[in-house]
């Protein structure tokens, strides 16, 4: 029986190595190509990559999307400049020193800005696996959440069931977290800056029964599931992800050995997944916004859960016109669990719902 297992499992292996570019037009062959719920997609250089609004180097666009226009995204050249962010002399943080030129080094400048936390939303995934077993979707959720918090201290994790109730009350399909009204409306309303979505395409569990007495039951599992993150201020998906674990480390024995078995490959999917959603959450930019405006005062929505620190310094930018900055506003005190006050030391005609990133002079 084991070796029919191993037999059967190495078929089922091989079966799922087809490459996804057998089923898509043969101009792209020759791209990076990934499939998502049965849609194809290709990696190409992202045209406003170094513009200040791009979030990342490249992007994937639908198949068709990319040879209705493959002229220009095959025309762009990669930047060998780094972004005009990074060419900035941010302003220390965490201090409460006066305002003006700072002398440290700007690489320590830049790993004190590190502090902010991002805020992150996984939804729930959606159980394509036609599985007997229920529940499946969120017994992934809960591991690949735990997997996010136990790995990195950078990431806040946003309960989507709030983010549900607040759908259904705007009478939204509380399933489509992918539209970019959605994502938008996340990042307005929590301050998200990216949510996460995915699919358990299949589920796949075998087990021998030993014919020695006394020998326990074995299992194995293969899990494969499709993910993407998404960056809720453009709605355009950041990364596209297929997983799937190695069949001989999801092993389960004895009692339940089945439900061992499953739960370990969900485990080895969820801590791959978890590194590569952390490694690209450190890519992009972090926000908060305004929540309200008191005279020279403001109350921002983001305090000590988020990092911030008394002294911090921010830029103020228009929700509308992001590219401008409206002034500058310093950290006066923290309150609650993530909120905090900042004075207006520069600039006028704030607003709540303006735009509030890391100061830079």
């Amino acid at each position: 029986m084991l070796v029919l297992f191993v037999f059967a499992g190495c078929s089922y292996l091989e079966r799922l190595k087809i490459p996804f570019t057998r089923g898509v037009d043969p101009q792209v062959r020759h791209k990076e190509v990934v499939r998502i719920d049965n849609q194809y997609y290709v990696k190409v250089l992202n045209p406003e990559a170094g513009t200040g609004e791009a979030r990342s180097q490249y992007l994937y666009v639908p198949v068709q999307e990319y040879l209705a226009n493959r002229e220009a995204y095959d025309a762009v050249v990669p930047s060998m400049q780094p972004p005009e962010e990074e060419e900035w002399e941010p302003v220390e943080l965490g201090t409460v020193l006066p305002l003006g030129p700072q002398e440290s080094d700007s690489t320590d400048q830049m790993k004190d800005s590190l502090h902010f936390k991002k805020r992150l939303m996984v939804a729930p995934f959606r159980d394509l696996a036609g599985s007997s077993q229920d529940g499946l979707s969120g017994i992934f959720m809960r591991r690949l959440e735990s997997k996010i918090e136990t790995t990195s201290d950078q990431i806040i994790l946003f309960d989507a069931d709030i983010m549900v109730q607040r759908l259904g009350k705007k009478k939204l399909d509380t399933e489509s977290f992918d539209s970019p009204e959605i994502a938008r409306l996340a990042s307005q309303l929590y301050n998200i800056h990216a949510i996460m979505i995915g699919t358990i395409d299949h589920v796949f569990v075998s087990s021998t029964e030993s014919p020695v007495m006394g020998r326990s039951k074995t299992a194995y599992a293969i899990a494969e599931m499709s993910a993407r993150l998404i960056d809720t201020t453009s709605g355009t998906v950041l990364r596209l992800w297929e997983k799937r674990n190695p069949i001989f480390d999801s092993q389960g024995k004895g009692e339940f050995s089945d439900e061992k078995a499953r739960l370990k490959a969900f485990d080895l999917i969820a801590s791959e997944l978890a590194m590569d959603v952390i490694e690209e959450l450190n890519g992009i930019d972090w926000y908060t916004t305004i929540a309200d405006v008191d005279g020279d005062r403001v109350y921002i929505s983001a305090g000590k859960l988020s990092g911030v620190r008394v002294g911090d310094i921010f830029s103020v930018y228009s929700a509308t016109i992001p590219s401008d900055p409206k002034g500058e506003i310093r950290v006066a005190t923290l309150f609650g669990l993530d909120a905090s006050v900042a004075d207006i030391t520069k600039g006028k005609g704030f607003r709540a719902n303006d735009l509030v990133r890391p100061g830079f002079q």
